[in-house]
């Protein structure tokens, strides 16, 4: 169950609130074949936002009563999610250490295209930043490693500012209301695009099973570094990675 957790992010929500940890979990259970039969599930998922130490025992009651099997690992996950939900959690957990080395693939993967919103509704799509280095950082609200992250790539998008750089931040699940609210509470507002996956299609096309995740995308279009847990990404080993791939003479003929 531990491995299943972690697998699915849901031990980072052990670090956040309970409203974007019960989001994640309706997430998981629409993934179910049997989703649509579970109203009353969903609708005490939902309720966990108001009263989550109340309903615990009320959400567990729902799941026991789940005899088909279809569901029995869902209805196991969730509450295990719930339970971390209103579990205490130790400090070191909500400041998690970061890392500052990326992970090279051994061979450079196309990059899937998409085509996703900013807050403001705009459309961004992959193909549209051919011929730049793409950082593209998946997280959510409710994710410590990506808050403590977030300043960090606002100061390597500063540091890159003019070259053939780009960053975009993909949350998942969230709707902008929410997000451009989280985003007052940073000490440092972000000016790379923000951008919404909120069924979670992008982040399944790159693979990822947990955040967050991030990858560096070439100006052909390639992933070739990959990153999962959080970066300092303004580190200077991190920041020569990225200036190398803006500086290959190899990727200029695109």
């Amino acid at each position: 169950m531990s491995r299943s957790l972690s697998n699915l992010g849901l031990i980072d929500c052990a670090g956040g609130r309970a409203a974007h940890c019960s989001d994640l979990m309706t997430i998981l259970l629409k993934r179910s074949k049997n989703w649509s039969h579970s109203p009353t599930l969903l609708a005490t998922i939902a309720q966990i936002r108001q009263a989550p130490g109340r309903l615990l025992q009320r959400f567990h009651s729902d799941c026991r009563t789940r005899r088909d099997l279809p569901l029995a690992w869902p209805c196991a996950v969730l509450l295990a999610g719930a339970l971390l939900v209103v579990s205490p959690v130790p400090a070191q957990m909500q400041t998690p250490e970061l890392s500052h080395t990326l992970t090279r693939l051994a061979e450079p993967a196309a990059a899937p295209d998409f085509i996703v919103e900013d807050m403001d509704g705009e459309p961004h799509a992959l193909r549209d930043y051919r011929g730049k280095v793409v950082l593209i950082n998946f997280w959510a609200t409710w994710c410590p490693p990506c808050r403590r992250e977030m300043p960090s790539l606002e100061a390597l998008y500063q540091k890159l500012r003019g070259q053939p750089f780009a960053i975009l931040a993909i949350n998942q699940w969230e709707s902008p209301d929410h997000v451009f609210s989280y985003m007052g509470d940073l000490s440092v507002f972000p000016t790379f695009p923000i951008l919404f996956d909120r069924n979670s299609e992008v982040s399944e096309a790159f693979g990822v099973k947990g955040l967050p995740t991030s990858v560096v995308v070439d100006k052909r279009g390639r992933v070739v570094f990959r990153a999962i847990g959080g970066r300092e990404f303004d580190h200077p080993e991190i920041e020569r990675a990225i200036r190398a791939l803006i500086e290959d003479p190899d990727q200029e003929s695109l």
